[in-house]
């Protein structure tokens, strides 16, 4: 049946309604939440780990980078860095945190020590990551803890080398247990210079 525009007036509000409550239905179906997949570790896989939010990457920035500790952590867990990574490795000196965080980012894990750790903790923490090639290993001045364990995002402070530095390495430096968002990326290829501004 075809109406006129004589019947409209009529029928306008009944049309009206329907197409409100079919309107209706279809948003409220539309708006059920659902939560997205996501790589958050499980609380308890490794205890005393912080969790930090430092966004999804790809923020490349040139220059000196401020990072602040309470948000990115320290050494800072990500955020944005410096468009050339650091190669991974050991070093004797300081690297910078703009091309460490752009391994992290790359799904590497920094181990950072203060200077002054006593030799044979650095020689267990040197033997525990030279045959694994997501590692940076190197001294960091001011660190809050003798041993600080960082990968993208996760932290955990440690007060000397054993088995639970050992085991946040093998967690965090495996595809399967990182939380970067570009894990598989080179963690060579980029740059093996020190920090010169300490």
């Amino acid at each position: 049946m075809i109406l006129q525009p004589r019947f409209l007036p009529r029928f306008l509000p009944r049309f009206l309604l329907i197409g409100i409550l079919t309107s209706s239905l279809a948003t409220a179906t539309l708006a059920t939440p659902v939560t997205p997949p996501s790589k958050t570790p499980a609380p308890d896989s490794i205890p005393g780990i912080t969790l930090l939010e430092v966004g999804k990457g790809g923020d490349h920035q040139n220059g000196l980078i401020s990072y602040d500790p309470k948000k990115y952590g320290l050494p800072p867990t990500g955020g944005p860095h410096n468009p050339v990574w650091q190669n991974c490795g050991i070093y004797e000196k300081p690297i910078a945190n703009e091309h460490a965080v752009h391994s992290l980012e790359h799904g590497a894990v920094w181990i950072a020590y203060q200077p002054n750790l006593p030799k044979s903790t650095l020689e267990k923490l040197k033997k525990a990551v030279q045959n694994n090639p997501l590692v940076i290993l190197s001294p960091y001045p001011k660190l809050p803890a003798p041993v600080v364990a960082t990968a993208w995002g996760v932290q955990k402070r440690y007060t000397g080398f054993g088995a639970e530095v050992a085991r946040f390495i093998a967690k965090y430096s495996s595809a399967k247990g990182s939380l970067a968002p570009e894990v598989g990326a080179p963690c060579e290829g980029g740059t093996s210079e020190v920090d010169t501004r300490i």
